[in-house]
């Protein structure tokens, strides 16, 4: 067991038998992460994200909010929300 305030290696194997057909059906904490990814490669510049923007963040952690006892995940999609707006306001570049 590792000491408190230490870091510990925990190794899953990703493969098969844990893969989804559909998104809606990975577990809430997992389609959660997937859209705070999403807004940090968003803020980022999103070169890898296509056309998938501000909106369809919000849509999947909206979705995947689950139980939020500390308000955490309201909070993030209140920031989202504040990213959107203030990258409304900023000129686009040509």
């Amino acid at each position: 067991m590792p000491l408190p305030g230490r870091s510990a290696l925990i190794s899953t194997p990703v493969d098969r038998g844990s893969e989804y057909a559909r998104f809606e059906n990975a577990p809430l904490d997992a389609r959660f992460a997937t859209s705070v990814a999403a807004f940090g490669e968003i803020l980022r510049g999103g070169k890898h994200t296509g056309q998938f923007g501000y909106d369809d963040v919000l849509r999947i952690a909206s979705a995947a909010r689950g139980d939020d006892p500390y308000g955490c995940r309201s909070e993030f999609l209140q920031l989202v929300r504040a990213a959107e707006t203030a990258s409304a306001m900023q000129p686009r570049r040509p």
